[in-house]
């Protein structure tokens, strides 16, 4: 804790289907402060206060706040004792959301538990909420879907592409930040790891287990094929793996282009993929 700036600021949510609306309650908390905690209600608790799951589990928001970058430190929140945590982090600002109730009504009786006189309390201004509010998020998204993009990192170009064509489509599209920062030119010490150790590169990093959570938490997945090595539409040992994800959680599984030519598993990949959208987005529903 002695590296922590000494301003430091808690924010609590849930944080499902990442929107603006989230991105502007960050913003606002951040300006409280030099260093932002945020915690992430958990599964249970989530069930246990509206009745139902949330659509990304506890792991895949956390996620979505990590790759927002807004956040210094992100937490999940403690199943037991809710409040244990502003006695763990000392906050200066504890921001709470304009709407925000659950476990609020104690909150300012537990700071002299926690010793924590000079404690403040903010309530954030509500941005757009008849638009960013995520339950009415979730009914709007309805007829659009979220979907994990897979494909070879020598696609990394090409993943970003559609992934901002599929956004302008209304859908919400996932690609590991990491393949996003090599597309820019960043990362450039693992990329080059990519290309001379990848089974280093891909343990070290998770990305299997990555691409496993964000496939579970999507509606489908797009498989970019294209050409590599001289085989046409690749389709990689990787991919092949995560069109098996895919399909035992019962997603849909697009390839943008045709099937693979000269492709040792292509029985595999015929026996699990819904549809082939020939490059034409406006296909994925």
């Amino acid at each position: 804790m002695n590296n922590i700036a000494r301003n430091r600021i808690i924010a609590f949510g849930t944080f499902d289907i990442f929107h603006k609306g989230h991105e502007n309650f960050l913003k606002q908390a951040k300006k409280y402060g030099d260093y932002l905690i945020v915690v992430i209600a958990r599964d249970k608790t989530v069930l246990k206060i509206k009745g139902k799951l949330p659509r990304n589990n506890e792991q895949a928001r956390l996620q979505a706040v990590v790759e927002s970058g807004l956040a210094d430190k992100m937490v999940l929140g403690n199943l037991k004792d809710k409040y244990k945590i502003i006695g763990k982090f000392k906050p200066d600002v504890i921001c709470l959301g304009y709407d925000q109730e659950a476990f609020t009504e104690k909150l300012g009786d537990k700071f002299k538990k926690y010793n924590l006189l000079n404690t403040k309390i903010v309530r954030l201004k509500p941005y757009c909420p008849e638009k960013y509010k995520s339950s009415m998020f979730r009914i709007t998204r309805n007829k659009n879907m979220k979907i994990a993009i897979c494909g070879s990192s020598a696609f990394r170009k090409n993943k970003i592409k559609i992934k901002e064509e599929l956004e302008n489509l209304g859908h919400i599209a996932l690609i590991h930040p990491d393949y996003e920062a090599f597309a820019k030119g960043k990362k450039q010490e693992l990329w080059n790891l990519i290309q001379t150790n990848h089974a280093q590169a891909k343990k070290q990093e998770n990305y299997i287990k990555w691409y496993y959570n964000a496939i579970v938490n999507s509606d489908a997945i797009l498989v970019c094929n294209f050409n590599k090595n001289r085989m046409k539409n690749y389709i990689g040992g990787n991919v092949l793996i995560e069109i098996g994800f895919a399909h035992v959680h019962d997603k849909k599984i697009f390839l943008f282009n045709p099937l693979p030519e000269n492709c040792p598993y292509i029985d595999e990949i015929k026996a699990m993929y819904d549809e082939i959208i020939n490059g034409d987005l406006t296909k994925i529903k």
